[in-house]
């Protein structure tokens, strides 16, 4: 099994172990049991950045959780690895907030506000700039580098990054540009960010 560090041990039904490849991908062997112990998850960021502590939720509800306050049947006790119904995240203190808790709220807005004047400055290049092969490659670049950290993109630039993406992807083909397989992964990328804010 691709789950296992030892693909002798697929059999392994008492869960028994003398070293850790004996146990599957996120288990470890206790040496005093000798039982494979499944790990519990943990935040991107172990201490939030200091400003914040990590806590398990269930993850079978969608919702989005930004400094806000955390429903307590969400809250559980523990969250094991390879457990796809929970999850592991910073609750924030106040004045912070990411997922990682690593800026006030008022640094978060400005990030945002700078990062959405690039964002409508690169939309005015698209619309004025003749879309040449390098154009298109600068376009992409460019819009791939300003949609790296979601947390920075406000949902105000949601439309126009979409819209550039999609102007990249339009002015490529109408103007016999090739655009390589990276560059497409680029866009889609960018437009995954756009998702996660």
């Amino acid at each position: 099994s691709f789950l296992s560090n030892n693909n002798n041990n697929n059999n392994n039904k008492d869960n028994s172990c003398d070293t850790n490849n004996d146990c599957d991908i996120w288990s470890i062997c206790n040496k005093i049991s000798k039982k494979c112990e499944r790990l519990s998850k943990t935040c991107q960021e172990k201490d939030c950045s200091g400003h914040g502590r990590c806590i398990f939720i269930k993850t079978t509800t969608d919702i989005t959780i930004f400094n806000s306050d955390i429903p307590n049947d969400m809250i559980l006790n523990d969250c094991k690895q390879g457990d796809l119904s929970c999850d592991a995240i910073c609750d924030c203190y106040d004045t912070y907030t990411t997922n990682d808790c690593s800026m006030t709220d008022d640094e978060l807005i400005s990030k945002q506000n700078i990062r959405s004047q690039l964002i409508q400055q690169l939309q005015q290049l698209t619309e004025s700039e003749n879309p040449t092969s390098d154009t298109v490659i600068s376009w992409t670049n460019s819009l791939c580098s300003m949609t790296q950290n979601s947390d920075e993109i406000s949902e105000n630039s949601i439309d126009t990054i979409t819209s550039i993406a999609s102007k990249v992807l339009v002015n490529s083909k109408l103007s016999n540009n090739e655009i390589s397989s990276n560059d497409i992964t680029s866009i889609t990328n960018s437009l995954d960010a756009v998702t996660k804010t």
